[in-house]
């Protein structure tokens, strides 16, 4: 059995391999010295090892691991700047491929925290501001890091931070392995990093806003017992804000951190630049252009740290918090515009939230604002709006805003016109399920909003009294919600429970009502909602497919699946999706019947990348039972 130690003192073309520093997920690193230029280097290795009497998992593990070495080589390799580890070379020999890079002794933010816990504010603000500086030389690049963590966070003896392991960084002309597929640290990843969709640097702000709020209260955002509960948190839920885990963190601090961890890229620092600018005007009001290098210091106490690109992984450890924490709720944010330079990435790179039916990243699908706030629905995205399209060949529907409503809402329109359902999907990486929750807008028919008016011109000119609300339509009543579900959400209830007393047969009342209180967590109370609204129309394949997902949220997994497969047997455009959430409730209870059902699904779309990963990380003797299984079964 191969040992690390068992190349020390050999030789890989002109490096000599003197010390083993750490072994990843993805290589081996060790000191090494080369003999050509007579300096002392970080080689990370490769294994070319043959692949007989490798399992299939593990020859495309394999596989993965060599390309993201070279997506490593040039995605650092075109960046040269002192807060980022310097790679000088790939090569391959005959056992390994391998990158010669920059040899640092120090420690990373992963082993500072885990002595210390917390670090002051003097202390941390230097950290972060030359990771940001690292980052915007990175999207000067357009190269997006994808995971940033304190384990890629290295400090070195003399206080200088270096960001390393680009190895899932993406680059505008290279793809991974699978479009879609979730790298990264599921800890300090960005709800569209979760969901798969298309980065910007706007995610990896989301990350080191995660990292900053650990180092400042010594609790990372997002705690769970397990990672369904930690993707939904990142997903649906706001952090405690850091100044209440930790006094001593000012207001102004606490509300960088709110802005850097916004559900909507739109609402985040657009650029890396823009935080640092912002964190200067916070410690050093009238502070003047960001400069280029970073001279900041902190001190580095204890022995030397050999530099470690080993995963964190303290990271996946269970949370002795459990997934009751409690929320709290924040201030409004204001949606920031992308600048000119970036509103190309901003229109084609804002992520669609996370998807609750097509698992593929496409272009306007849905939108990250469709995420829960607390107390209300999510923020407007910055993007134009947009059209939202399914994983089928059913045209699109587009949401236009109506005259009557105020120019605000515009952004808001394609989410709420609807009802937006919790939606349940999984993704398999590497052997790892994560569980996506999130958003769909549904295909509700918009109504007009119309105020009732009486014989007289001159009465029709004026307001409508307060004190007769019976001439206030229905339509005007869910026009009215629509418009101030995000500022106000408990008024918009207001108003759809009025307009479904006055309408009790009001579809688009009971399915707008359960889409707000499915936002606002209160899930029993959706339920009935949607319960109501299947009451007046039994045809609505949209409302089994949401309650069904609500009845999975709440651990009712019998009734999650007759809600799916009465969904099914309506035919929907969705039919691949439906399988593979009825694939998830059977998990437990028949997993060979969940295989049959990824497979179904995956046979209906070969795009359903959810189906697809999961039938690849199944055990193989239940990819067998299902191979030979037949398609019979099943709902048409």
């Amino acid at each position: 059995m191969f040992r690390p130690e068992d190349l020390i003192g050999k030789q890989i073309d002109q490096f000599r391999l003197d010390r083993f520093i750490a072994r990843g997920a993805m290589g081996i690193v060790y000191k090494a010295f080369d003999t050509v230029l007579a300096r002392t280097v970080a080689l990370k290795l490769i294994s070319r090892q043959v692949t007989d009497g490798l399992s299939t998992q593990d020859i495309n593990a394999q596989e993965e691991a060599r390309k993201r070495l070279i997506q490593e080589a040039k995605a650092a390799g075109r960046l040269t700047h002192p807060n980022i580890i310097t790679i000088h070379s790939y090569g391959e020999s005959e056992n390994f491929d391998y990158i010669c890079m920059e040899y640092v002794t120090g420690k990373t933010l992963t082993q500072l925290l885990n002595v210390r816990k917390i670090l002051p504010i003097e202390e941390a603000i230097p950290i972060i501001e030359q990771v940001l500086m690292a980052l915007d030389a990175a999207s000067r690049e357009q190269i997006v890091h994808r995971d940033i963590k304190p384990s890629n966070i290295m400090i070195t003896e003399d206080g200088r931070v270096k960001v390393m392991d680009f190895g899932i960084a993406k680059l505008p002309s290279l793809s991974m392995t699978t479009t879609g597929t979730v790298l990264g640290t599921p800890y300090y990843m960005s709800p569209e990093q979760i969901s798969g969709q298309k980065l910007d640097s706007r995610s990896d702000i989301f990350s080191l806003g995660a990292v900053m709020y650990q180092v400042l209260t010594g609790e990372r955002p997002f705690e769970a017992e397990n990672t369904a509960t930690l993707v939904y948190k990142i997903v649906q839920t706001e952090p405690i804000p850091a100044k209440i885990r930790n006094s001593s963190v000012s207001e102004s601090v606490s509300n960088m951190i709110i802005k850097a961890m916004a559900k909507n890229p739109g609402q985040r620092y657009q650029t890396p630049r823009e935080m640092l600018q912002a964190l200067k005007a916070i410690l050093s009001p009238g502070a003047g252009e960001v400069r280029e290098e970073s001279d900041a210091t902190i001190i580095a106490s204890g022995d030397e740290f050999e530099m470690t690109l080993q995963a964190d992984k303290a990271a996946l450890a269970p949370s002795p918090m459990g997934p009751g924490v409690s929320e709290v709720s924040t201030p409004p944010r204001e949606e920031l515009p992308p600048s000119p330079s970036e509103q190309k990435s901003s229109d084609q790179g804002a992520p669609s939230g996370v998807p609750g039916r097509s698992t593929e990243a496409q272009p306007g699908k849905g939108d990250t604002e469709t995420v829960k706030r607390k107390g209300g629905v999510g923020p407007p995205a910055a993007s134009k709006p947009a059209t939202v399209t399914k994983a089928t060949s059913s045209p699109p529907v587009t949401t236009k805003p109506k005259p009557s409503l105020p120019p605000k809402t515009t952004g808001l329109n394609r989410t709420v016109l609807g009802s937006i359902a919790v939606v349940l999907t999984i993704a398999v990486v590497g052997g790892l399920v994560l569980w996506r929750m999130g958003m769909w807008p549904l295909r509700n028919t918009p109504v007009t909003p119309t105020v009732s008016t009486s014989s007289s011109p001159q009465v029709s000119q004026q307001p409508a009294p307060k004190s007769e609300p019976a001439v206030t339509s229905v339509a005007f009543l869910l026009a009215e919600a629509r418009g101030c579900m995000e500022s106000d959400p408990t008024k918009a209830q207001r108003l759809l429970e009025q307009a479904a007393s006055q309408d009790p047969r009001s579809f688009d009342a009971a399915m707008q009502l359960a889409h707000l209180l499915s936002a606002r967590k209160d899930y029993s109370a959706a339920i009935r909602q949607y319960q109501r609204a299947l009451q007046i129309n039994d045809q609505s394949a949209d409302a089994y497919f949401n309650v069904g997902n609500l009845y999975f949220v709440q651990g009712d997994h019998e009734s999650a699946i007759r809600s799916f497969e009465s969904c099914l047997a309506l035919a929907p455009p969705y039919k691949d999706e439906v399988l593979t959430n009825l694939g998830v409730c059977y998990l437990k209870k028949n997993p060979s019947q969940a295989q049959l059902f990824f497979k179904q699904a995956l046979e209906l779309n070969p795009k359903n990348s959810a189906a697809r990963n999961y039938l690849a990380g199944a055990p193989a003797e239940l990819k067998m039972d299902v191979t030979q299984s037949t398609s019979t079964g099943v709902a048409g």
